[in-house]
């Protein structure tokens, strides 16, 4: 093993689920029933990548706005950060606004990667995929992924993606 390098992932969006999404990728179970953040809720997650150990200190931030005080310090050196949002309901997706403009405020370079939940309920989508791909590639968002309400094995992919690209920029 070559080196191991530690990148900080904030976890962000209105969406309720978003703690339950991550929770498996980071824990090795998922969760069906979930309580939500009630401020900060720090785990991590390590993976090998190109011979290095990559640890993602991982910082899921609650959508209430009792810690606006200390954002500064809640996204100061963060990498990463993964913004959900909810494809049922609109509201979520135009958060999405508010919470990469916090990031960006403290940190200009931070690597965005924007995910839509809940795909595959297709009666009730109110947020189009055209949308959702238009203001990732408005804010030079790495990745823009859906995925279904029980997402799986797809998280694990997206700390893959971000741990490649941050050790590429290295």
């Amino acid at each position: 093993m070559s080196e191991e390098f530690r990148f900080k992932v904030l976890v962000l969006g209105d969406s309720d689920d978003k703690s339950r999404v991550i929770h498996e990728p980071v824990h090795g179970k998922f969760q069906k029933q979930f309580l939500r953040t009630s401020g900060i809720e720090p785990s991590s997650k390590y993976e090998i990548i190109d011979g290095n150990k990559v640890v993602y200190n991982i910082w899921d931030i609650s959508a209430h706005g009792r810690f606006k005080k200390m954002h500064d310090i809640i996204f100061k050196n963060a990498h990463a950060a993964i913004v959900f949002f909810d494809l049922t309901d609109r509201s979520t997706f135009e958060s999405i606004d508010k919470w990469i403009h916090l990031s960006r405020e403290v940190n200009p370079g931070i690597l965005l990667v924007i995910i839509g939940m809940n795909r595959d309920l297709v009666n009730s989508i109110q947020v189009s995929q055209e949308e959702s791909q238009t203001k990732a590639r408005d804010y030079m968002a790495l990745e823009y992924i859906e995925i279904a309400q029980v997402p799986r094995d797809r998280m694990n992919g997206v700390f893959h993606i971000i741990g490649k690209e941050l050790l590429r920029k290295r």
